[in-house]
């Protein structure tokens, strides 16, 4: 079994709490000298919490609309020089 928990602030900090429950299949070495039966129960727990409005805040001003227009066109002429075809100069 899988639970996620999400709690939180979209545009602040949120906590995210994962829980992973169940019962290995097949046996489990663990060294030289164990080896866990299967069948055997497991619990794995693990939370932290994500500064979301921060990331948000600090990504959001790495790509500008030019930027983004930029690099689409320069994909686009790659693509027509790999295809034969002569890229047509950028409009101004």
């Amino acid at each position: 079994m899988l639970e996620v928990g999400i709690n939180g602030d979209l545009a602040g900090d949120l906590r995210a709490d994962l829980l992973l429950i169940g019962e290995n299949i097949n046996p489990l070495p663990m060294g030289n000298r164990l080896t866990l039966p299967a069948g055997q129960a497991f619990e794995f727990a693990i939370g932290f919490d994500l500064p979301l409005g921060t990331l948000i805040e600090n990504r959001l001003g790495l790509i500008s609309q030019d930027d983004l227009i930029d690099a689409t066109l320069e994909l686009l002429n790659d693509e027509q020089v790999r295809n034969g075809q002569v890229p047509e100069p950028p409009s101004e």
